[in-house]
């Protein structure tokens, strides 16, 4: 027998995985976060592509993964599956003993008919590498927004940076306490409010008014917009509200005269919150500049002092459009400019041609709604 193999995910296989999954990365993920993350996705259970070797008593013992979340991408009225590539990785103690590369060209081959477009949001440079080899475009690159609430707003967001980083130093330690004393000092400054944009309710479970909203709102709004990802109730649902791993909330406009819209607001922590997906009907700069102004004095009527907000530069993103709004920025200053790359990583992308269908890779509106869902 073959010293390593391949065969697809079996249904009993998620305790080996979570396994393998705690060995690569250090974090404990429960069954029903696998469940969720692979099992349960509207597009159907996710591509898991299992690497086995045998153990020292001879049992199967399961060293690899490769891994699609499969995702409803919305072009106009035009529904498309695409695969979002997650959970790649190799045990430890096996990866000078195989070659990689050649596996995952081999799953590609595997399942791209199910696809019509496969897109990577992170990765390490050679997983990276090999998936340009394998026909990914690496146009368009990450970016980070940071939307200042309040005036020293660069004080809140570096105490919430420093609290996130485990810090081994005593100085570091001392630094990241100072950093919160003055954040709370800071919460006392007034916040910036501009109070010019729709009003915004937030969702609370399954209340009629915004059932109604989540029930037509994308159905209306996708044919203006470019590749992205589909936002019908239930991948909403499937992707934020019923998420284990996080607890987001929900914002939307609940007045059908106005401009329409929602957004879905992570908080980091008291100062800092994060923006995870933003959507407005209709898709304008006008409309959208109205939208993220609520968003924004929402954000700090709750407390917050910045906003950030990753997404990509595709010209007809989210990106562009917050660029065109006049509104407090921080991401370019002293010393988060030093800390952070002005540019991230690519997001790579490719279109299998599934059904001769000619899928553009160049200009998406892309928001975090396309990250893994974790913390």
């Amino acid at each position: 027998m073959s010293r390593f193999r391949f065969r697809q995910y079996c249904e009993g296989d998620g305790a080996a995985l979570n396994t393998l999954y705690f060995a690569v990365t250090g974090r404990q993920r429960t069954m029903a976060e696998f469940e969720w993350q692979w099992l349960s996705a509207p597009a159907g259970r996710g591509e898991m592509w299992l690497i086995e070797t045998d153990s020292s008593d001879g049992s199967p013992l399961i060293i690899g993964h490769h891994g699609l979340m499969p995702l409803f991408f919305s072009d106009g009225n035009t529904d498309l599956i695409a695969g979002k590539t997650e959970n790649t990785m190799v045990h430890p103690g096996y990866r000078k003993k195989l070659l990689y590369p050649k596996f995952e060209k081999r799953f590609l081959e595997e399942y791209r008919s199910r696809f019509d477009i496969l897109f990577s949001t992170f990765g390490p440079p050679a997983a990276l590498r090999q998936r340009r080899a394998l026909g990914y475009t690496a146009d368009r690159r990450w970016r980070h927004i940071e939307i200042a609430l309040s005036p020293l707003a660069m004080v809140g967001l570096l105490a919430s940076l420093a609290t996130a980083t485990e810090t081994s130093s005593f100085k570091r330690t001392l630094a990241a306490s100072g950093l919160r004393v003055g954040a709370r000092a800071v919460s006392g400054l007034a916040r910036f409010r501009h109070r010019i944009g729709p009003s915004l309710r937030e969702k609370n479970g399954g209340c009629a008014e915004s059932s109604a909203f989540f029930a037509s709102f994308w159905e209306t709004a996708r044919s203006s917009y470019p590749i992205a990802p589909r936002r019908n109730r239930e991948d909403l649902e499937w992707r934020f509200w019923a998420n284990p791993n996080v607890h987001t909330r929900t914002v939307f406009t609940p007045d059908a005269s106005s401009v329409q819209g929602y957004a879905v607001i992570t908080e980091i922590d008291r100062f800092h919150y994060r923006l995870d997906d933003i959507a407005v009907l209709p898709n304008e700069l006008r409309a959208f500049a109205a939208l993220i102004n609520s968003v924004c004095d929402w954000c700090a009527s709750q407390g917050a002092q910045v906003l950030s907000f990753m997404t990509t530069d595709d010209p007809s993103g989210p990106g562009a459009a917050v660029d065109s709004v006049e509104l407090p920025r921080i991401e370019t200053l002293w010393p988060l400019k030093k800390l952070r790359a002005a540019t991230g990583q690519p997001m790579l992308r490719h279109a299998t041609g599934r059904d001769g269908r000619n899928v553009s890779t160049d200009d998406w509106y892309v928001t975090p709604f396309v990250l893994e869902g974790r913390s």
